[in-house]
Parts: C-alpha cells; structure tokens; sequence
C-alpha cells in the first residue's frame, strides 16, 4: 500500500511508513489503560489516509468532500466518513450535498479539501 497524494508521500520519510499509518488507521480499538490513547491515535491515522485519499483525488482533478455519516460516538471505529468526489468542472454539484448534509441530522460535514 502506498500513499494517493503526492502531498502525504512528501510527508513520509519510507516505503513502509504508508502501511503503517494505514494498519494503525484500521486499529482504532482496545481494552485495558491504553484504549483511549489506542482509539484517539487510531481515529487521528484514519483522518490522515481520509485526506490522503482526498487530496489523491484533488490532485486528479476532483473536487472532493469528507462527509460524517454517522456521529462519531454511535460509529464502529473508524468508519464514520465517506468521500464524495466529482470532476472539478462539476464542483457545483458538492454545495448541494454540503447543504443537505448541513441540515440532515445524523450527517454532518467534517472537512472539505
């Protein structure tokens, strides 16, 4: 596995550091001392690979936004977003979405790129 957007590879410092921050992404979860610190690094991991992929697609041309589909306290870990991308010469069609999501309960809009 490897970075989407050249902005995160620039950020990296080796091959394996993409997997990394993916695995941890995907272990948002523990018992015992540690589950807070475990779940609050899995859930920052997780933004980061969001945006990378965000900004993977940006860098395509797209323009991308970062939805919370559910509330992030009623969520499994980790899989509460979901990115919604059009072709740039369609950007308009993401105010629409970002207006619904504003007014749906249960959705709200985390992050636009």
């Amino acid at each position: 596995r490897a970075a989407k957007s050249q902005w995160l590879a620039s950020q990296l410092a080796g091959p394996g550091d993409f997997a990394a921050l993916a695995a941890a992404a995907d272990t948002g979860h523990a018992a015992g001392d540690a589950a807070a610190l475990i779940k609050h690094l899995g859930r920052r991991a997780k933004t980061a690979v969001e945006l990378d992929r965000a900004m993977g697609a940006r860098e395509a041309g797209y323009e991308v936004a970062t939805l919370a589909i559910i509330r992030a306290d009623a969520a499994p870990p980790n899989k509460a977003h979901l990115l919604v991308g059009v072709p740039a010469s369609r950007a308009g069609a993401l105010a629409g979405l970002r207006l619904a999501a504003a007014s749906t309960p249960g959705v709200d809009v985390a992050c636009s790129v």
